[in-house]
């Protein structure tokens, strides 16, 4: 009995120790933090970077360069209705090459040294008052194509005609300029450029004028024979060219109809009386006409039973 009376005390003194410590722990465990230094998040891998940066939404960029071709979504505006020979921007696509500018868009072909195509849209907006600039050779060109200057058709009889006209794009001196790079030019016979092609060019500045949007597309088609100081460059036989009007607000193929009009010409490319006297109408044909005679397909975008009802018709207005 004695000796149970002797351990109690040291019971309680070891008890009172423990909870001492457990006090402490409980103290140190939850003091605020002395003054140091952040610590630094630990590094991020590379590869998990990366990783995050791919799952984030990204906008769309440019095209590129090479093998695309534009508008299956028709985002280029100058080529709404289509593509009208699936151009591409691929330099190995040295005859059927797209250059899409904010101005036009064409299909170059650098065998012969000029356009297959040129299409763009027109409304009163595009038309100003600045002066024409200077001929020059197409900067865009990829390296190995042969660079056509105005140097080149000095001599040949034949003016450097403009297919975007120049008249079109008169709003500032970057879209007039624009319109004066060679890949936008064919020869064309004096009366062929200056009557017949300026009085429908005219006419055509004076729909957008009048509250129309224009969506045009034209070129060379045969050939008569070559010019060219430095380069070859053909001379084709005739020039055509396709309108569609449509109400100013228009901006989708879906807003085409069969009431929608359309009309074409297909000019020869001399002179003589009955192309200088500048009646363009004259030389009105179907759409269709030129299709087969160029192997290009217009207004690719619309269903093909509407596509047969516009181009098959001769345009009477």
């Amino acid at each position: 009995m004695a000796r149970s009376r002797q351990s109690q005390p040291q019971t309680i003194f070891k008890a009172m120790v423990i909870l001492v410590a457990l006090l402490a722990g409980c103290y140190l465990k939850n003091r605020p933090s002395p003054d140091l230094p952040p610590r630094e998040p630990a590094p991020v891998p590379q590869e998990t970077k990366n990783r995050r940066r791919r799952a984030s939404p990204v906008p769309p960029g440019p095209p590129g360069p090479e093998g695309t071709i534009v508008t299956p979504k028709g985002s280029d505006p100058n080529l709404l209705m289509g593509n009208p020979s699936g151009a591409m921007t691929a330099s190995s696509n040295r005859n059927n090459y797209l250059i899409a500018r904010k101005q036009y868009a064409l299909s170059y072909n650098d065998t012969e040294g000029i356009p297959n195509w040129v299409s763009w849209r027109l409304v009163s907006e595009n038309i100003g008052t600045e002066e024409r600039g200077k001929f020059q050779a197409d900067p865009d060109l990829p390296e190995g194509f042969t660079r056509i200057t105005a140097n080149d058709y000095r001599g040949s009889g034949y003016d450097r005609g403009h297919m975007c006209p120049s008249g079109d794009r008169t709003s500032s001196r970057a879209d007039n300029d624009a319109t004066f790079y060679m890949t936008n030019m064919v020869p064309q016979a004096a009366d062929n450029n200056q009557k017949i092609w300026a009085a429908l060019e005219n006419d055509c500045r004076e729909l957008a004028n009048a509250g129309n949007v224009l969506y045009i597309v034209c070129g060379p088609e045969g050939k008569i024979g070559t010019i060219g100081k430095s380069a070859t460059i053909s001379v084709p036989e005739s020039t055509w060219k396709v309108v569609m009007v449509m109400p100013r607000n228009a901006a989708s193929p879906s807003q085409v109809t069969a009431k929608t009009r359309v009309f074409a010409i297909k000019a020869p490319n001399r002179n003589g009386p009955d192309i200088a006297d500048g009646n363009w109408r004259k030389w009105r044909v179907p759409v269709r006409d030129i299709e087969k005679a160029t192997g290009l397909n217009f207004f690719s975008r619309l269903p093909t039973p509407l596509q047969n009802t516009l181009e098959t018709r001769t345009d009477k207005e």
